[in-house]
C-alpha cells in the first residue's frame, strides 16, 4: 500500500493480508517457508509491528477485536504459536494516511515460548501479558525453518469482519550480549632428566566463544567450562647404563572436564529453569580419562651383531587407558589396552646388488624390511 506525498507515491513496504467477511471463529494464516533453517538460541525476544484496520466500506465499531496470530517452528506440524487479542483500528477517511501512533508494536520474550513444554500439554495455551503462548508437535528454537502470520475473529464476535492487517519490520533482537572469559594456569616442572610435570587449568564462562560466528546457522555451545590436564613423564633409561643405548619413557596423563550448558541437552529450554535439582545437576557433561604409555627401543648401534639385528632393530610400546564420560541421555566407560611391536632391519647394499659396469649395479631385493 502507499499513498502520495509532495506528489510522489510513499511505499508502505508492509506484508498484507486481507479478509472479506471473516466468520467469528476463523482464522486465516499466511506461510513463509525459509530457505536455511534458523537457530534463535542467541537472541532474546521477537518483534514485530502490527497494524488491524477496519475496511473503508464498513462501519466502525470501536470495540471490535481481532486476534492476530504468529507462528514459527520447523514445519505445520511442529510449531510455536502466540496470539494476541488486539483492537481494529478505524479507516482513516480524512485523507487515507495511516495514523503512525496507532502502529502497535508486539513484543514478546522467546523462552516464554520454550518454557511452556515443562507445564503445558499440546495445544493449551499460557497466558501471560495479555498474549496466549501455545505450541504443537515437538517445535525447537534451534530448527525455525517457517513462519506464519495470520488473524483469527473471536467465536464471540457478533458479525464478521472485513478490513486489511498490516504486518511490519519482523525480527528478533536483543541477543547475549554478556561478556565472555577464560582463565588459564599452567605449571611446567623438570626435574633433572629424569621427569617433567605439566599441569593446565582452564576456566570458561558460558559466553565465551573462540570461534566468532556469523550468519543463521549459528552453533554456539553456551556452555561453562572447567577442565584439568595432568601430564607427567618419566625417562626409566636413565636407570641404566648409557652405554646400552636404551629409550624408555613412561607417560602418565589424566584429563578432567565439566561443562553445565546454558540450555537442557537437545533443546531450547534453559538449564536455570529446572526447578528439581537433580535433574538440574543431570544436565551436565563430564569427561575424566587416565593413561599410561611406555615406549621400549634402543637407538645406539651395539657392538654385537646379533644384538644389531635383533634387539636395536625392534620397538616395543604399550599403552593402556581408562575413560568416563557422562552427559544428560548417555554414560560410557571405556577400558582400553594396546601393543605395538615394531621389527626393522636394512641390509647393506653390497649384499644385495650384482655389478654391472664399473658405474652400474643392479639391486635384486629391498634393501630394508619392516615388519
Amino acid at each position: 500500500s502507499y499513498y502520495t506525498e509532495f506528489n510522489k507515491p510513499t511505499l508502505e513496504q508492509s506484508l498484507t493480508l486481507t479478509a472479506e467477511n471473516l466468520n467469528p471463529g476463523h482464522k486465516i494464516m499466511l506461510r513463509q517457508r525459509l530457505v536455511e533453517f534458523y537457530n534463535l538460541l542467541s537472541y532474546k525476544k521477537l518483534l514485530f509491528w502490527v497494524y488491524p484496520e477496519n475496511s473503508s466500506n464498513l462501519p466502525f465499531n470501536p470495540d471490535d477485536t481481532l486476534d492476530v496470530i504468529f507462528r514459527m517452528g520447523a514445519d505445520s506440524l511442529n510449531y510455536y504459536q502466540v496470539r494476541k487479542p488486539l483492537r481494529v483500528i478505524d479507516y482513516n477517511t480524512v485523507n487515507g494516511k495511516m495514523n503512525l501512533a496507532d502502529w502497535i508494536q508486539l513484543e514478546y520474550n522467546l523462552q516464554d515460548f520454550s518454557k511452556i513444554k515443562d507445564s503445558l500439554e499440546i495445544n493449551q495455551e499460557f497466558a501471560e501479558n495479555g498474549a496466549y503462548f501455545s505450541y504443537y508437535g515437538t517445535p525447537t528454537l534451534t530448527n525455525i525453518r517457517e513462519f506464519q502470520l495470520g488473524i483469527r475473529r473471536n467465536a464471540a464476535a457478533a458479525s464478521t469482519y472485513s478490513g486489511i492487517t498490516y504486518f511490519n519490520d519482523i525480527r528478533v533482537a536483543d541477543p547475549y550480549e554478556d561478556m565472555g572469559w577464560a582463565n588459564r594456569l599452567s605449571l611446567n616442572s623438570v626435574f633433572a632428566d629424569f621427569s617433567t610435570l605439566d599441569i593446565d587449568y582452564e576456566i570458561k564462562s558460558e559466553n565465551f566463544n573462540t570461534n566468532i560466528q556469523r550468519g543463521r546457522t549459528q552453533n554456539t555451545s553456551f556452555s561453562s567450562v572447567n577442565a584439568l590436564k595432568i601430564l607427567n613423564k618419566y625417562f626409566l633409561d636413565k636407570f641404566f647404563p648409557l652405554t646400552w643405548g636404551l629409550k624408555l619413557p613412561l607417560s602418565l596423563e589424566r584429563n578432567y572436564s565439566i561443562s553445565y550448558p546454558r540450555y537442557r541437552a537437545n533443546s531450547d529450554i534453559l538449564r536455570s529453569s529446572i526447578i528439581d535439582p537433580v535433574d538440574k545437576n543431570r544436565e551436565k557433561t563430564e569427561n575424566l580419562s587416565y593413561s599410561a604409555n611406555l615406549g621400549i627401543s634402543q637407538v645406539t648401534k651395539p657392538k654385537s651383531a646379533i644384538l644389531e639385528y635383533t634387539v636395536n632393530k625392534m620397538s616395543l610400546n604399550l599403552k593402556a587407558s581408562n575413560t568416563y564420560s557422562s552427559t544428560a541421555t548417555a554414560r560410557d566407560t571405556t577400558l582400553a589396552w594396546q601393543g605395538t611391536y615394531n621389527y626393522n632391519v636394512t641390509i647393506p647394499d653390497n649384499f644385495l646388488t650384482l655389478p654391472l659396469s664399473n658405474s652400474y649395479r643392479i639391486k635384486l631385493i629391498p634393501g630394508s624390511f619392516t615388519n
